[in-house]
């Protein structure tokens, strides 16, 4: 039966292991997570915080992307080249979205708010709306996830207005 049947590939168990490990550094005490199913259009996982044991509806999408090696800055901050079109798709979301890029072989899960990158680097705009394929962004090395991420609870409770463009603004829930 050789041959005749489906071939396992890299990418999946990378993809595969770097879910895995993002759903094992969220505090289940605070965050309750689902994995997106079916066709992938942006979003691998939702996050829900959990506030004096109720459910409170400040939500975070999440992309997931898991690199057996990571890219860093001579400063310390890491670097990665993300696809304009996740770009767009988290930059029209008016809830928080967030890339987690994981370094599978350290298990090491870095953040980066889509929205507030944005805001806070205007000239990013111009990769995301010149036909760029990708957009290099920096991610600050202490933006790491763990079980005690007080950062994530604060972007949680942000919505985002007149994205995804250059009028892009964030208020608090």
């Amino acid at each position: 039966m050789s041959g005749k049947l489906p071939k396992d590939c890299t990418a999946r168990s990378v993809s595969t292991r770097a879910r895995s490990i993002v759903a094992y550094k969220l505090n289940s005490e605070k965050w309750e997570w689902h994995e997106q199913t079916g066709t992938d259009h942006g979003t691998d996982i939702v996050i829900e915080l959990v506030e004096n044991e109720e459910f409170t509806n400040k939500k975070i999408e999440g992309q997931i992307k898991g690199r057996t090696s990571i890219d860093f800055l001579k400063c310390g901050d890491v670097t990665f080249d993300l696809d304009v079109k996740t770009i767009n798709y988290g930059l029209g979301s008016s809830i928080a979205f967030v890339l987690f890029l994981v370094d599978i072989i350290n298990e090491t899960v870095y953040y980066l708010p889509i929205q507030d990158y944005f805001i806070a680097n205007p000239d990013k705009f111009y990769g995301a709306e010149n036909n760029q394929s990708t957009v290099r962004v920096h991610i600050d090395a202490t933006n790491i996830l763990d079980s005690n991420t007080n950062d994530l609870y604060e972007i949680a409770k942000s919505v985002y207005v007149g994205g995804p463009s250059r009028n892009l603004r964030k208020v608090m829930k």
